[in-house]
C-alpha cells in the first residue's frame, strides 16, 4: 500500500512534524524529479528496485546535521553501501534516474496492455510499479455476475 505521501507532508509541514517515509521498495524513486517525496528522512532498500546486490539498506536523511554526532554500530552488517556506490558510479544520478523513470513508463505501459486485451482485468490503476491483474479465463468471460465466479476466478489466479 502506498500512502498519499504530498498530503501528509503538507501535515507535517503546516504542524511543525517530523515527516519520516518507510520507503524500502519505494525508495529509488527518490532518484526521480517527478516521483520524489518531500521526506525529513527515508528508510530505503536500493536492492529492491535498483537491482542492488542483496542486502543493500540506507537511511537517508534531508537535514544531515539531525544526523547521528557519533559512530553507532552497525548491527554486524557488512559494507552493504558499496553495492550501491559502484552502481551510482557506474550508471551516474541522471543513469539511475532513467532506471527508474523507465520502470514507471514500463508499468504504465502493461497497464494499457492489460486493459486492450481480451481475458486481461485490470485489479487497480497502479500506483507505483506493482502492477495488479487477474486473468480471466474463456469459460468465465462474460459470467462475472454468476454465483461461482470469484471462486472460479480465485482458482486460476
Amino acid at each position: 500500500a502506498f500512502d498519499p505521501l504530498g498530503s501528509i507532508a503538507d501535515i507535517c509541514q503546516r504542524h511543525g512534524l517530523w515527516f519520516h517515509v518507510d520507503a524500502a521498495w519505494g525508495g529509488s524513486a527518490l532518484l526521480s524529479a517527478k516521483h520524489r517525496s518531500e521526506a525529513d528522512s527515508v528508510a530505503w532498500n536500493p536492492h529492491k528496485m535498483l537491482t542492488v546486490g542483496l542486502q543493500c539498506s540506507a537511511f537517508l536523511l534531508r537535514d544531515t546535521s539531525v544526523g547521528p554526532v557519533t559512530p553507532f554500530p552497525s548491527c554486524g552488517r557488512r559494507v552493504d553501501c558499496l553495492k550501491l556506490w559502484l552502481l551510482w558510479k557506474a550508471a551516474g544520478t541522471e543513469g539511475l534516474a532513467r532506471r527508474v523513470e523507465r520502470a514507471f513508463a514500463f508499468t504504465r505501459y502493461l497497464a494499457e496492455e492489460v486493459k486492450r486485451r481480451d481475458g486481461f482485468q485490470l485489479v487497480l490503476e497502479p500506483e507505483f510499479i506493482n502492477l495488479c491483474f487477474w486473468f480471466v479465463p474463456p469459460s468465465l468471460r462474460g459470467r462475472e455476475g454468476s454465483p461461482d465466479y470469484w471462486p472460479r476466478l480465485g482458482k486460476v489466479s
